[in-house]
């Protein structure tokens, strides 16, 4: 444990923040291609948890952007709540029950647009109509609320959790899906069984290979493969079944009777690669990894093909660091799939520490992360392993980026950290992660100074000080490389256990103590 003692300053303080790690962002990209005639020829859409109340006003808020600069104010999203399962029909069949709201013209930057509007009728859908808009179009931070109220109609709207199963598009519309701010980030592609089938081939996920097997060959299949809960039951797992879908031999149903029955795998709660070898019986050019037994998550991962001994690879983008995913499928009954970000990425300045949450549970690799207590003019820190989702820590590492795999779910904290909505203004009370002088501490954050959204902060009604700083005799900051041993000078250990002839700026061991090089 670490403790900060509690001090008094009379001195003004500047207050430098310490910034919180940056996680990476996801977002729904929705595939416009060429502009359309018409702005209501493409469309996203977005079903609600509950319709809205008639009468009631209500706020939508949207984080948009495109590809290109648009400069004809005609193009543009524009908002259109609608009732979709009401009986008032045109001829086409579809409500009439809708309301016409702005026209918002969005820029190539993430710009937060707001729509304010009552409710005309028990609105269960909003439809964004983007259709002479070409090329893509990014969603980010959807909200809806009642005005004054805090209930939320929108599931996910900051796309942060996977799975995508409340938006849309119109009949016509463009392809979308989840993406990120990462580029070839550690992706895996996500399918979401739900509740368990009966059958393990009622619920696939298809691969479609970019050239068929050659018959009687040996090959090789390899996939990192986790589910959300533990399996006990060894009949229940992964089978992988390759076919020659463009066969001629069918059966009644108009199925491939050319197929391929391999051994069950039984995967855990964390990634394990499997392997399956085989000859191949007929040209396949299509895996089938049955899996209608498992309930929640399946998450695949750096999947791959070759003949044994080669180095040819049949299975494109099997790491799915691009965000092409068109050769992954489902069977005609079977699960929704998406494109996933498997870790969360942190920055750590030069002063060794940092505040962190993340709308994923994560576990802490290379880095030291503290829930903190608060208690008689003390903090106390508690190292913790695992982080749970939306929970506040402090991270401390050597100054870098780092990135730690996201899990399925941890423990909750003793913790009396607390993380920002936004709505968090410094009031005598509020203290967030800085620095003073080269010190860092936790400082007072001055009367009416928001704490912005996702920051971590300590509420200390009675502490007074405007700055509770490091002094537990564990680590010390110190300007420059000093200090002599009797037996002469004292050596310097990176985190890692290696000893650095001469150290620079950040995080050491000295002595068998952490010291801060300034």
């Amino acid at each position: 444990m670490r403790i900060f003692t509690k001090s008094l300053l009379a001195l003004a303080l500047t207050i430098v923040c310490v910034g919180g790690a940056k996680a990476v962002n996801h977002f729904l990209v929705y595939s416009n291609g060429t502009a359309a005639a018409n702005n209501w020829d493409k469309q996203a859409v977005c079903t609600l948890n509950s319709p809205l109340v008639v009468g009631k006003s209500y706020v939508v808020k949207a984080k948009i952007k495109v590809d290109a600069a648009i400069v004809d104010n005609e193009i543009g999203i524009q908002l259109v709540p609608i009732f979709s399962t009401s009986e008032n029909k045109d001829q086409w069949g579809n409500s009439k029950d809708v309301q016409y709201l702005a026209v918002q013209t969005p820029t190539t930057d993430f710009v937060e647009y707001s729509w304010y509007f009552d409710a005309e009728f028990p609105i269960d859908k909003f439809q964004f109509f983007q259709g002479k808009i070409s090329g893509n179009v990014y969603y980010d931070d959807v909200t809806c609320k009642e005005v004054g109220q805090s209930t939320e109609y929108v599931d996910n709207g900051d796309f942060e959790q996977p799975g995508i199963a409340n938006w849309g598009t119109n009949y016509q519309g463009p392809s979308f899906s989840q993406s990120s701010d990462v580029v070839n980030a550690d992706n895996a592609l996500v399918y979401s069984n739900g509740t368990a089938a009966a059958n393990n081939w009622d619920k696939q996920a298809v691969c479609t290979l970019n050239s068929p097997l050659v018959v009687g060959k040996s090959y090789v299949v390899k996939a990192k493969i986790k589910v959300d809960a533990a399996i006990v039951d060894n009949e229940i797992g992964i089978q992988l079944v390759p076919i020659f879908s463009t066969s001629e031999n069918k059966d009644q149903w108009g199925n491939s009777k050319d197929v391929q029955y391999l051994a069950v795998q039984t995967p855990t709660t964390d990634f394990v690669e499997y392997s399956w070898y085989f000859d191949a019986e007929f040209p396949i050019d299509k895996f089938q990894f049955f899996q209608g037994k498992i309930s929640g998550n399946v998450y695949y991962d750096d999947v791959t093909c070759k003949e044994v001994g080669q180095s040819t690879e049949y299975v494109d983008n099997g790491d799915f660091s691009a965000s092409d995913i068109s050769n992954w499928s489902t069977n005609y009954a079977g699960p929704s799939f998406t494109l996933w970000n498997n870790e969360v990425a942190m920055t750590i300045g030069k002063s060794g520490f940092e505040t962190f949450s993340n709308s994923k549970a994560v576990r802490m690799e290379g880095v030291t992360a503290y829930a903190a207590k608060y208690t008689g003019g003390k903090v106390t820190l508690t190292s913790v392993t695992e982080v749970p989702s939306g929970a506040g820590v402090i991270i401390e590492a050597a100054e870098g980026s780092y990135t730690v795999p996201a899990i399925n779910s941890a423990a909750v904290l003793d913790n009396d950290l607390l993380v920002s909505d936004g709505s968090v203004t410094g009031n005598g009370t509020i203290y967030v992660l800085g620095e003073k002088s080269g010190v860092v501490g936790f400082v007072k954050v001055e009367s009416g100074v928001a704490v912005p959204s996702g920051k971590v902060y300590l509420e200390i009604p009675t502490a007074g000080a405007d700055f509770i700083g490091f002094a537990d005799e564990d680590v010390t900051g110190v300007n420059e490389v000093k200090g002599q041993k009797k037996e002469g000078r004292s050596e310097y250990f990176n985190l890692a256990g290696q000893r650095v002839a001469q150290p620079t700026k950040g995080l050491y061991i000295v002595n068998g103590k952490k010291v801060i090089l300034k």
